[in-house]
């Protein structure tokens, strides 16, 4: 242990280059793990990825479609990201689901880079580093660097604000690129999910100018060029989606989506004030195993003008989304940045010794949250009939895990605090790697890719071409799965459908009895069933295939 407190510290008291070279290849070892093979996921993953699919195949960058729906949810940034990963990897839309998910990976790599850029301006460089290092290993985090969504992306765009804001906070010069540097990450980031990260950095400066009566550390930051940079990435789609789509648009996108969103719970993910709170022990982890324990730290530190900022970042933000009813576990995501940095901080600052034999207890049920993660992941697996082939990346994560985690009780007793938090971070990354490995290769949680298996093999030989119809399951991830056309009906065209030649249904359990009633009179034989869990809908489903295979 006594090796790694001095491995770490050698790496805090080296040059910004070596500690920024060393988070970015440590986090692209923590995200790398199930990139590739964790199939696509509902709902959010497999629209975004077929929307940019259909955005090469159409060659027009300006409207976003999901088959034939105009899909108007988010602005049109995250798309060309994906669509330049999926092209520079020479495949266009053919390219294989990873190469969509490159743009949220290289951003999580970013953002681990980029918190440590914040935090040399506020804490010091070796708060910086570790506060970094503990953030790589955010469950949140390390979900949304592995799959093609807006988030990560977001995350990386506010922390470039945030590293610019801190610097002209702590009063240090900013040099006009980053200042050009700030207005193009604040474009982007309203080009990329509209208005959140603009509120998140509205938010945080509005607090700092009330709390501190003072708006002159904001003047280098007002450069009418770097504004109309800002103004340049963002309003030419804007001003063309408009002429395209007239008020569709906006009206989906702030009526549809955002207000919707602030009115009430959308897709059930509705919960009252406080859920993100009592989450925090879990989405933060394993950081809210060192947050809690530093929290009297932090309390007493309160005033330091770095809590002030940090606290800026998380309390504004927070209040507002604990105030919105619909509750999704990431949105929260932005500000654990600053969470780890004020854990980190107290950390570094607080007297030499040993934390209390209480304060030991507080974080064991912590330490014991990542065996039981991995154990949770080798039981799905064999109790949905997966078995060992499933089950043995979680199993083999076991034993480095545990070791890890006695490494970080250790660190406790002896106050190695440099190796506390790495410890943590390698322990949560070899969790999640072996949980995420366990899962992917877990058929019971993808019931489109069993669908989509089933499909190829019932064909019939004598078809030029298949038409697939689904009724009652109508998982976007089943268009990714198979084909564009792949049509998601209700049971009645579902029943008309089913009497032309060369069709397969796929019909959900639930609409099963409709669907038999509706189509008494067509032969159609039964070549397979798939059961699973809908992650998207959030419950089991069973799913049988028919055909009607009579040559056109």
């Amino acid at each position: 242990m006594t090796r790694v407190e001095a491995f770490v510290a050698r790496i805090a008291a080296a040059s910004a280059a070596v500690q920024r070279t060393a988070l970015a290849v440590f986090a692209a070892l923590v995200f790398l793990p199930g990139l590739v093979s964790l199939p696509v996921s509902d709902r959010d993953e497999a629209r975004f990825v077929q929307a940019s699919r259909q955005m090469i195949e159409s060659g027009d960058p300006i409207d976003i479609r999901f088959q034939d729906e105009a899909r108007y949810k988010k602005p049109v940034g995250i798309y060309w990201m994906q669509v330049a990963a999926m092209e520079a990897v020479g495949q266009g839309a053919d390219a294989p689901l990873w190469a969509s998910r490159l743009p949220s990976y290289l951003a999580a790599i970013a953002a681990v880079v980029l918190v440590q850029v914040v935090g040399v301006s506020l804490t010091g460089a070796a708060p910086a580093l570790l506060g970094a290092i503990l953030f790589a290993g955010t469950l949140v985090l390390a979900g949304e660097a592995r799959i093609a969504k807006t988030d990560a992306v977001l995350l990386a765009l506010v922390l470039v604000q945030m590293a610019v804001l801190a610097r002209a906070y702590s009063g240090t010069a900013l040099g006009q690129w980053r200042v050009y540097a700030f207005w193009a990450a604040f474009g982007l980031s309203a080009l990329v999910k509209g208005p959140v990260g603009p509120m998140i950095v509205g938010l945080s400066v509005l607090a700092l100018c009330l709390v501190q009566r003072d708006r002159n550390w904001l003047r280098p930051i007002g450069n009418w060029r770097a504004m109309a940079l800002g103004a340049a990435i963002l309003l030419p789609w804007a001003m063309a989606i408009s002429w395209r789509a007239g008020g569709e648009f906006w009206q989906a996108s702030v009526g549809g989506d955002l207000l919707a969103k602030v009115a009430e719970g959308q897709e059930g993910k509705g919960a009252p004030p406080g859920t993100y709170l009592a989450l925090l022990w879990l989405t933060f982890w394993p950081g809210s195993a060192l947050l809690t324990l530093m929290l009297p730290a932090i309390w007493a530190d309160r005033r330091a003008k770095a809590s002030i900022f940090l606290l800026a970042w998380i309390i504004p933000f927070w209040l507002v989304l604990e105030a919105v009813p619909t509750k999704l576990i990431h949105y929260p995501l932005p500000l654990y940045p600053a969470l780890a940095l004020l854990a980190c901080a107290a950390l570094m600052a607080r007297p030499a010794g040993a934390l209390p034999p209480l304060g030991r207890a507080v974080a064991l049920p912590f330490l014991a949250l990542a065996p039981l993660l991995l154990g949770a992941s080798a039981w799905l697996a064999a109790s949905t009939g997966a078995g060992f082939s499933a089950a043995w990346p979680a199993v083999l994560a076991l034993p480095p895990v545990l070791v890890v985690a006695l490494a970080a009780c250790r660190a406790l007793t002896r106050d190695l605090r440099h190796a506390l938090p790495a410890c943590l971070a390698v322990m949560a990354a070899i969790t999640l790697a072996g949980a995420v490995a366990t899962l992917a290769r877990t058929p019971w949680l993808w019931p489109s890719d069993q669908l989509a298996a089933l499909i190829r093999d019932a064909t019939p030989e004598e078809c030029a071409e298949t038409r697939l119809v689904s009724t009652g399951y109508t998982e976007p991830s089943l268009i990714v799965r198979t084909s564009r056309q792949t049509q998601l009906l209700p049971v009645d065209r579902a029943a008309k459908a089913a009497g032309q030649a060369c069709t397969l249904i796929a019909v959900e359990d639930r609409v099963a009895p409709e669907f038999a009633r509706a189509t008494t009179d067509v032969p159609l034989e039964q070549v397979g069933r798939v059961q699973g869990f809908a992650i998207g809908a959030g419950r089991n489903v069973g799913v049988t295939l028919y055909r009607n295979g009579g040559a056109e």
